[in-house]
């Protein structure tokens, strides 16, 4: 017992010396960035519907950095807002507060990173279950810094509570191991290995059940609340596919080749394989996405197995601009059955989804000599097409996107 004590003074006194050590006498910056985002989204939801929509997308961020030689810790607060223009209902707010930190040794390698960040979403009244808080704590290490490459282990946990859908909340823990080779030939080769166990803190008493919603017809059409058809109230089943399981173990290896093909130019190929090996996910089946990268509810990365192939190609160009062309193909294989539109299993058929993308960016940065400041242009255009076997998850996509970012 008195060495646990102990054990615990020690570690707190560390942690409060590695605090005051970066936030002592060095150099301290406060400053705004502000961005927004455009988006002429053709299938806004990603199902058979084809919904399009223009979406404005502002964010604002606050930060103060305090930084010396040894290291240096970063205060901030993110803001952004998802305006959407047709289905005005699906509007919604994210908020994030949190801090960073970083630890570099003497030959100025960073050899320590870690950081701690809370937010919450928030949804108009008929899609409140889309709302949720969490909580992200991460560190990783470096921890061999040898000429030619460098290793890096992490960890990261994430808490996440549904407000609504509480037998969604869960607890996630991350290790990884990457390395990184830079050889004279300007090739860099990078792996990645990782392991994910994802626990739901909430027990299950069905493996699949259904659920009335009612919505208010406030141009919010899908599947699920706010039908927009123009009546006071509208009835819809939703279908929710879980695991009986409360947990999920995966794995994760990615293998990455870059190689610089001249002065202004280079390109790279990714290979990442995704596997569950014990339990299963749970997953809100027969309701459209929250609009969401990875989006917990409707497509959590732990539901399916998956093998992906990415190649990039990236040119500079002049007055401060660069292009990137980028083409992925992946395969998923879901755990969950296929549901039919009206939501009836479709017996002896699982999920299996074929993604293709095809995407080009071009940015511009815009300097401002004489305040020291830049803004950054950004267009990009998009094309997705998801072949699967589940019919509501049939589409395909185009998607353009202007944004502008300029910090203070």
């Amino acid at each position: 017992m008195h060495r646990k004590i102990r054990l615990k003074t020690y570690i707190m006194k560390a942690a409060g010396f590695l605090f005051l050590s970066m936030i002592s006498a060095g150099f301290a910056q406060t400053g705004i960035r502000f961005s927004n985002t455009t988006v002429l989204d053709g299938n806004a939801f990603k199902n058979y519907e084809n919904l399009s929509d223009i979406i404005y997308q502002p964010r604002l961020s606050l930060f103060h950095e305090l930084s010396n030689e040894k290291g240096g810790i970063q205060f901030f607060y993110n803001g952004s807002a998802f305006l959407f223009t047709e289905f005005s209902a699906r509007q919604y707010y994210y908020h994030n507060i949190g801090f960073s930190g970083q630890r570099w040794s003497d030959d100025g390698m960073r050899t320590l990173s870690w950081g701690l960040q809370g937010g919450q979403r928030f949804n108009k009244a008929d899609y409140q279950y889309y709302d949720y808080q969490h909580a992200d704590a991460y560190m990783n290490f470096q921890v061999d810094t040898q000429k030619g490459r460098i290793w890096m282990l992490g960890a990261q946990v994430r808490y996440r509570r549904n407000i609504e859908l509480t037998e969604f909340n869960f607890l996630e823990t991350l290790a990884f191991i990457r390395g990184s080779f830079f050889l004279k030939t300007r090739t860099t080769i990078m792996g990645r290995f990782q392991a994910g166990y994802k626990t739901f803190t909430e027990s299950l008493i069905n493996d699949e059940w259904v659920e009335s919603f009612t919505g208010t017809g406030q141009m919010g059409r899908g599947k699920g609340r706010g039908i927009g058809d123009g009546t006071d109230s509208t009835y819809y089943n939703v279908v929710h596919v879980v695991s009986p399981q409360n947990s999920v173990f995966q794995l994760t290896g990615a293998l990455r080749l870059a190689q610089s093909l001249g002065a202004k130019t280079g390109c790279a190929v990714e290979y990442t394989m995704q596997r569950n090996l014990d339990g299963g996910s749970r997953v809100l089946s027969g309701q459209d996405s929250g609009y969401e990268t990875n989006d917990e509810l409707f497509d959590d990365p732990y539901s399916y197995d998956m093998n992906d192939l990415s190649l990039e190609l990236t040119q500079l160009l002049p007055w401060q601009s660069r292009l990137k062309i980028d083409a992925m193909f992946g395969r998923k294989k879901y755990s969950r059955p296929v549901y039919d539109l009206d939501g009836v299993v479709v017996e002896g058929l699982k999920r299996e989804d074929t993604l293709r993308i095809l995407g080009a960016t071009l940015s511009k940065t815009i300097s401002f000599k004489a305040i020291g400041k830049s803004m950054v242009l950004t267009l990009n255009y998009m094309y997705i097409y998801n072949n699967s076997n589940d019919d509501y998850y049939y589409y395909k996509s185009g998607m353009t996107r202007l944004g502008c970012e300029f910090t203070f």
